[in-house]
């Protein structure tokens, strides 16, 4: 019997040389209102000024372009188009990671005599996409996110409170419960191009309410659940508006 390298007896793994990239590394960091920004500016990694680039250093509250044959005293930056996670706003910090669910549903249509799943008989009629995580930050818009709720200066069952925030439920769910772009982003491992997974919900709405869980000797935990949800003005709502982005690929 001829012996091969190419014969599956002789494969003991499926990695491959861009295995190690394509490795999802860490518990990764929930964002909302998350943005493609054209005019992003990221810290240089060239040592001198090349000539067909433009270099920006932030000089008196406001950027300055940089003009010269040599870098100076400042932290040099270029522009590079891509996410501006720094004007995302953070949800808070999590524990245990995040659990991200998108899966289509489908129906089998009933055919007599067919006792089996067929290929063509299968029909999408719907998805559902969620993400759940669990945080650790108790705070008052925390609080509000998950039931829907308003966060006021004002007591109504304690008028003489002066000094606090008091998370007060609606009896409806408001267009601003609907967060805009929530972001889920995640490293990846490899070669230190700092490739990210992407997650966006372009509509989100928190279904979970308020649950904390409180243990001796730990920090007290709640976890919350996000669903993606179709536009109100969409032609043909059969479809969820998310994507997963693999950045740097």
């Amino acid at each position: 019997m001829p012996m091969s390298g190419d014969s599956p007896r002789y494969i003991k793994s499926g990695i491959t040389e861009n295995t190690p990239g394509n490795f999802t590394f860490g518990a990764g960091v929930l964002l909302k209102n998350l943005i493609w920004d054209p005019n992003r500016k990221v810290k240089t990694t060239d040592e001198t000024p090349q000539p067909n680039k433009t270099y920006y250093y932030w000089y008196q509250d406001k950027w300055e372009t940089f003009e010269g044959g040599t870098f100076g005293i400042f932290t040099y930056y270029e522009m590079v188009p891509g996410f501006n996670y720094k004007s995302a706003n953070r949800i808070g910090a999590t524990k245990d990671g995040t659990t991200l669910k998108i899966a289509p549903e489908y129906t089998d249509i009933d055919v007599d005599g067919v006792l089996v799943k067929m290929k063509g008989l299968t029909v999408k009629t719907g998805e559902i996409a969620t993400l759940e995580t669990t945080f650790t930050e108790n705070t008052a818009e925390n609080a509000a996110l998950s039931i829907n709720a308003d966060v006021s200066l004002r007591s109504e069952l304690f008028p003489q409170l002066t000094n606090g925030q008091v998370v007060k439920p609606r009896t409806s769910v408001a267009v601003n419960d609907y967060i805009t772009n929530l972001a889920f982003v995640a490293n990846r491992i490899d070669d230190g191009s700092n490739r990210e997974t992407v997650v966006i919900f372009k509509n989100a709405l928190c279904t979970s309410g308020f649950e904390i869980a409180t243990k001796n000797k730990d920090i007290s935990t709640f976890k919350m659940t996000f669903e993606c949800c179709a536009d109100l003005a969409s032609d043909v709502p059969v479809s969820l508006p998310f994507e997963i982005i693999y950045l740097g690929t």
